[in-house]
C-alpha cells in the first residue's frame, strides 16, 4: 500500500512534465490568441532524452540549450533539468541533487510569480508555475515522504491548471491534471482518501481515465504524456477494462521509445495482473533482448536490477505453468550471477522434491541479497523500485516454509 501511495503521488510530478511539454504555438478558443511557448526545441530535447533513458549523457548538450534561453524560461527549464537529474541519480548522489533541485525550484517560482503579476493575461507563466508545483509535490511525496506537503503543492498546481481550463475550455491538454488528480485520490492510501474530500471530490479511476481519454483524443500537445500516465494502472486494484485499455496505450509509448527498458517491465507487469501470462512473458523476453542492445549511462548503472526485474517475469511464467524442470535448467546457468536466478532455481528444486538443496540455496541467496543492489530509479519519479521485499517473501513462503 505504501508503495502505491508513493507512486500515485508521483503522478503530481508528471502533471508537471506533461504541461512542460506544450508545443510552440497554442490557439485558444476564448479570444483566438496565439500563445507562444518559448524555446520549444529545448522541451523537445528534454522529453526525448528523458523518455529514452539517455538523459545522463545528454546533460551537457541540454544544459547548453537551457543556458541560451532568457529568464524566467531558463529558470523553469533548469528546474525540470534538476528534477530529471534527481530521478536518475537516486541512491548515488541524491542528496546533493535534491538540494540543487529545491534551490532552483524556489528561484524559478519567485521569478514566475513576478511575471504573473506583471502579465496577468499571459497563461504561460501560470502553466510554468503549475509545472513546478507538480515537481515539488512529486519530490515531497516520493523523496521526502512528506505526504501533506506533497498534497499542498499538488493542489496548488492543479488549481492553476483548472483556472486555465476555465479560461480556455478548448485547450483540452489542461484536463490531464484533472485526470491525474482523480487517479491519485482513487489509488492512494486510506489516509489520503479519508481527508481528500475536504479539498477535492472523491477520486475515481473511471473518471480519471475519461480525462486521459479526452486528452489522448482531442489534446494536441500532451497526448504522449496521457499515454504514459497509463503506466500507473499497472499497479493496484484496477478494473479489468481500464487496465487493458491502459496497456494498449502504453504500448504506443513503447513504440516511440523502444529503448526504454522499464516500459517492457511495466507492460509485462500489467498483463500479468490481467492473467495474460504468455503476453507478459513476451514483453519480458523483448525487454531482455533490448537490454542486451542498449548501453546508455542509466542502463549501465542499473543493468543488473533491470535484468533481474525482467528475468523474474520469465521465471514466474515458468513457475505458473509448472515447468519446474525447465525452470531449474534455465536458472542453473545464471544462478551465480543473479540473485533472482538463484532464488527461482531453489524454488524449482523445492517443487522437484530436492528440499535440502533448495533450502541451502535459498539461505545462500538471502545472504547474497545483502551484497547486491536490487533497486533502480523509477524513471518518471524520484522513487527507488526494489525487488528485495518480493524475493524475500518468495523465499520465506515458498521455499523455507516460514
Amino acid at each position: 500500500m505504501m508503495q502505491n501511495l508513493f507512486i500515485c503521488f508521483s503522478l503530481h510530478r508528471c502533471l508537471l512534465l506533461l504541461l512542460l511539454l506544450l508545443p510552440a504555438k497554442t490557439v485558444f478558443a476564448e479570444n483566438s490568441t496565439t500563445i507562444e511557448i518559448p524555446h520549444y526545441a529545448v522541451i523537445q530535447e528534454l522529453r526525448t532524452a528523458f523518455y529514452s533513458l539517455r538523459f545522463l549523457e545528454s546533460r551537457p548538450t541540454l544544459q547548453q540549450m537551457i543556458d541560451q534561453t532568457p529568464t524566467p524560461v531558463r529558470e523553469t527549464y533548469q528546474t525540470v533539468f534538476r528534477y530529471m537529474e534527481l530521478t536518475h541519480l537516486l541512491g548515488k548522489d541524491d542528496q546533493k541533487q535534491f538540494e540543487l533541485f529545491d534551490q532552483q525550484a524556489s528561484e524559478a517560482m519567485e521569478l514566475l510569480e513576478k511575471n504573473r503579476e506583471a502579465e496577468p493575461d499571459n497563461p504561460v507563466w501560470s502553466i510554468y508555475l503549475g509545472l513546478i508545483y507538480g515537481l515539488k509535490a512529486g519530490v515531497a511525496m516520493t523523496y521526502d515522504q512528506s505526504y501533506w506537503q506533497a498534497y499542498y503543492y499538488g493542489m496548488k498546481g492543479v488549481n492553476l491548471f483548472e483556472e486555465i481550463q476555465t479560461r480556455y475550455p478548448q485547450f483540452h491538454d489542461a484536463y490531464l491534471s484533472s485526470g491525474i488528480l482523480q487517479i491519485m485520490i482513487a489509488q492512494s492510501a486510506w489516509i489520503i482518501r479519508t481527508f481528500a474530500p475536504l479539498f477535492v471530490p472523491t477520486g475515481s479511476l473511471e473518471e480519471g481515465m475519461k480525462y486521459l481519454d479526452l486528452v489522448m483524443k482531442k489534446g494536441k500537445y500532451v497526448r504522449e504524456e496521457a499515454e504514459l500516465f497509463c503506466l500507473f494502472f499497472t499497479w493496484g486494484k484496477v478494473p479489468k477494462a481500464i487496465r487493458a485499455k491502459s496497456l494498449r496505450k502504453l504500448a504506443v509509448v513503447l513504440k516511440k521509445y523502444p529503448e526504454n527498458i522499464q516500459l517492457y517491465y511495466f507492460l509485462a507487469r500489467g498483463y500479468w495482473a490481467l492473467k495474460q501470462y504468455h503476453r507478459a512473458n513476451q514483453y519480458a523476453t523483448q525487454g531482455l533482448r533490448q537490454l542486451r542492445q542498449q548501453n546508455p549511462l542509466f542502463i549501465q548503472q542499473n543493468r543488473s536490477a533491470l535484468q533481474s526485474y525482467l528475468l523474474r517475469i520469465q521465471y514466474r511464467f515458468l513457475a505458473r505453468t509448472q515447468q519446474w524442470r525447465r525452470l531449474r535448467n534455465y536458472t542453473k546457468t545464471t544462478k551465480d550471477r543473479f540473485v533472482v536466478s538463484q532464488i527461482y532455481h531453489a524454488h524449482a528444486l523445492k517443487r522437484l522434491k530436492q528440499e535440502q538443496e533448495a533450502s541451502h540455496l535459498a539461505r545462500s541467496a538471502l545472504a547474497n541479497m545483502k551484497k547486491i543492489d536490487l533497486s533502480m530509479p523509477f524513471f518518471v519519479s524520484p522513487y527507488l523500485l526494489s525487488l528485495e521485499g518480493t524475493l524475500k517473501r518468495l523465499i520465506n513462503k515458498s521455499i523455507l516454509d516460514n
